[in-house]
């Protein structure tokens, strides 16, 4: 995947914020895409490659924010999660502890201030590209073999690399 193809996911029940989240959003990432049910989430989860999604905790569904959160962390636990949380008179303290726990990436109280919402998208945005970095990294690692105190990635290095596996497999002295 290209670092520039950082693609979020808005789950809410209500219009009005998934068009507003979607709409200031629209330079934080290369494709941001709506759903207002579960259902229509899991569907657009499945069929595309999401690296963030924003789900509100009360959905008017048969499933809740953070259950259907837990859902798409099992089909692909690289996936980074925002929930959005209902500030009440109770409660909220332990829904973002419960969010958190089911693996949540970060929580956003309503009602949203939607500058928070870009710095924490921006977050996850880097978080992500750590990621791939990280992974690069441990490949390019991985095809030195057990020679990490080698540094270099040069034509010769390689070359280098490549003769002290082939004599490694080898009883020679």
């Amino acid at each position: 995947m290209n670092d520039s193809n950082f693609n979020v996911l808005i789950i809410d029940d209500e219009p009005n914020i998934r068009s507003g989240l979607a709409k200031g959003l629209r330079g934080a990432a290369h494709t941001v895409d709506t759903a207002g049910t579960a259902n229509e989430a899991l569907f657009l989860f499945a069929k595309s490659d999401y690296q963030l999604v924003i789900v509100d905790v009360r959905l008017n569904c048969e499933i809740n924010g953070i259950d259907l959160a837990r859902k798409m962390l099992f089909a692909r636990p690289e996936t980074a999660i925002i929930v959005i949380i209902v500030i009440t008179a109770h409660g909220t303290v332990e829904t973002a502890v419960e969010a958190m726990r089911a693996g949540a990436f970060d929580f956003v109280a309503k009602p949203l201030d939607l500058n928070l919402v870009r710095q924490q998208v921006r977050k996850a945005r880097e978080h992500y590209l750590l990621k791939l970095e990280n992974r690069r990294l441990r490949s390019q690692l991985a095809n030195a073999g057990e020679i990490s105190n080698i540094i270099g990635n040069c034509t010769v290095i390689q070359n280098v690399y490549h003769q002290i596996r082939q004599v490694a497999a080898t009883q020679a002295t």
